[in-house]
């Protein structure tokens, strides 16, 4: 379970479907637009283990302002414009701090703020697929476990975040590190390469992240 990303509360006797109709109906007032300059409020709250009710310590947590907007390259469509990423502490409690930033869009609409929560050994709930910001203990063999790992990855794109986007660095290395403790096919050694290549996109940018990726394949087949 989570609390809302508003305020800490404690939602560990919540059932799932009502904390789900809590997230969704609660009103989002995290980002305004001054001109040209962006801003986000503080996020905190609570990753609980849904199985247990215990909160979760150690676990990333992914922020991302989604909406959608118009300007060069950007002309409708939804936006992810700016990631924030911490972690949470020895009683599952994690604070996203406010951040301000020049806007390279126009037209922002009013955003939601989308809450993602990862830890190596854990999953999100099977019978809460919306509640990415809840936790349980995976019990998935290596091939679930992969496909999990890239429905993370997926998960927290955010291509058009600019500089924000390297705030996710720490997670796709931890991430990159489970993928290669799980891989044992060369199907599977192909998502590992896949996921290598997201990481150093985020490291590098697009077109070193390319460079090595072709210099890796060259290599495998000389």
């Amino acid at each position: 379970m989570v609390s809302g990303a508003s305020k800490v509360c404690d939602m560990r006797s919540m059932k799932i479907p009502i904390l789900l109709s809590l997230i969704l109906m609660t009103p989002i007032t995290a980002c305004n637009l001054w001109g040209d300059e962006l801003f986000g409020e503080a996020q905190q709250g609570v990753i609980f283990n849904s199985d247990t009710g215990k909160p979760v310590p150690d676990a990333f947590v992914v922020a991302m302002w989604i909406t959608s907007a118009g300007g060069i390259g950007h002309d409708g469509g939804s936006l992810c414009y700016h990631v924030e990423s911490v972690t949470t502490n020895a009683v599952g409690e994690y604070i996203i701090p406010t951040w301000k930033k020049k806007s390279t869009f126009r037209n922002i609409k009013k955003p939601r703020v989308l809450i993602i929560a990862y830890k190596p050994g854990y999953r999100w709930p099977l019978n809460g697929s919306d509640l990415w910001s809840a936790l349980v203990e995976s019990h998935d063999g290596p091939k679930e476990r992969l496909d999990y790992l890239n429905d993370v990855v997926r998960s927290v794109n955010c291509k058009q975040a600019g500089d924000s986007e390297r705030n996710l660095l720490s997670l796709h290395k931890v991430i990159y590190e489970e993928v290669e403790r799980v891989a044992v096919s060369p199907d599977e050694d192909k998502k590992v390469m896949w996921l290598l290549k997201r990481y150093e996109q985020i490291e590098y940018g697009y077109e070193e992240a390319r460079k090595r990726s072709f210099e890796r394949i060259n290599r495998k087949n000389d």
